[in-house]
């Protein structure tokens, strides 16, 4: 059994980390918050001992995985720190601030013989899972573009700029290199103040990812050359596989629309029955802290996402800051 001691006890830790951990019977001894009300309630509710600093935390004996579920520009120190522990060690995404810190946290891993995993959970869902499979098995042919929107939300603590290229643009970066290869372009525009456009070249295609401000309803979109495949929300379980046929162009507009309607219903029943029986072990978060479990128990480094995956996903969140910058004049994320 896994002796796990999360750090940070906000939103994500206590709606997906902290549930995640006890739905597969890893045993929490430990959490550690500055803010020490939050950290004890975290404490009561998983029966663990509450400590308001990660040195306290890496303190008890009992704690061999240490769960980094802090703001960003504390994972890497904080990670640092932990494995110089001798922790094992899992940290949300972005890996960190800069990809010369996420260098160092690799070192750092290296140094002490200890494992680093990094939580990009877009990797887990069930749809990206089937369209994985489908572009590895040449379902689509040759891939050519892969388009995603995503909104906002209007949330003010995530302004278009400010934070919406980190928060939202690293999961779909990510994607990309897990679906289409190794990014090997990139550019970006910051149009009208209002909607970030990012351009990226591969190995096998090219894609275009939208962060627009405001409420969107995310959509990803793969097009190959002999079909494409349509994800309508990531909320849902089911990708739907669209083969081009022959048939006249209205008829396969019908065909397709019905298609995409009748696979929207039953993947929406689908989704919600799964996520109603199973709770936190239908979601994305479950499946790639038990990812890393998996990894960590049987010694092996066989985990879907990997700290050189952290490491690559910043070095491309920082190339298209530098472009923005120099394109628009604004400054980079704080």
């Amino acid at each position: 059994m896994l002796n796990v001691g999360v750090v940070g006890c906000g939103g994500i830790a206590t709606s997906r980390h902290l549930p995640s951990w006890r739905a597969m019977h890893a045993k929490i001894v430990a959490v550690a918050d500055s803010n020490q009300a939050r950290a004890t309630t975290a404490a009561d509710r998983y029966g663990a001992v509450a400590y308001q600093t990660l040195a306290d935390l890496l303190r008890n004996p009992q704690v061999s995985v240490v769960d980094i579920c802090t703001p960003i520009e504390l994972h890497a120190e904080q990670v640092i720190q932990s494995l110089d522990a001798g922790k094992e060690v899992i940290v949300e995404k972005p890996m960190a601030v800069s990809a010369d810190e996420c260098k160092r946290m690799i070192q750092a891993a290296k140094k002490n013989n200890c494992r680093l995993f990094v939580a990009h959970t877009f990797r887990y869902y069930p749809a990206i899972k089937r369209l994985h499979e489908w572009i590895g098995d040449n379902k689509l042919g040759e891939t050519r573009l892969l388009s995603s929107i995503v909104g906002n939300d209007a949330d003010p603590r995530h302004p278009l700029w400010k934070r919406a290229l980190w928060e939202f643009g690293l999961h779909r970066i990510d994607l990309v290199r897990h679906l289409l290869g190794e990014i090997t372009y990139v550019d970006a525009d910051f149009l009208e103040q209002k909607c970030l456009l990012i351009k990226l070249g591969t190995s096998n295609g090219a894609a275009v990812l939208t962060i627009v401000d405001g409420k969107v309803g995310e959509e990803i979109l793969v097009c190959g050359t002999t079909a494409d495949a349509w994800i309508p929300s990531l909320a849902l379980d089911v990708a739907i596989l669209n083969r081009y046929g022959v048939a006249s162009y209205n008829i396969e507009t019908i065909k397709t629309n019905l298609r995409r309607s009748t696979h929207f219903g039953y993947s929406l029943a689908h989704s919600s029955i799964r996520h109603a029986l199973l709770g936190v072990k239908a979601t994305a978060h479950y499946s790639c802290l038990h990812d890393f479990a998996e990894a960590l128990v049987t010694k092996k480094n066989s985990a879907l996402v990997s700290a050189d995956d952290g490491l690559a996903a910043v070095k491309c969140l920082e190339t298209i800051d530098s472009i923005i910058q120099r394109k628009e004049g604004v400054s980079k994320p704080s």
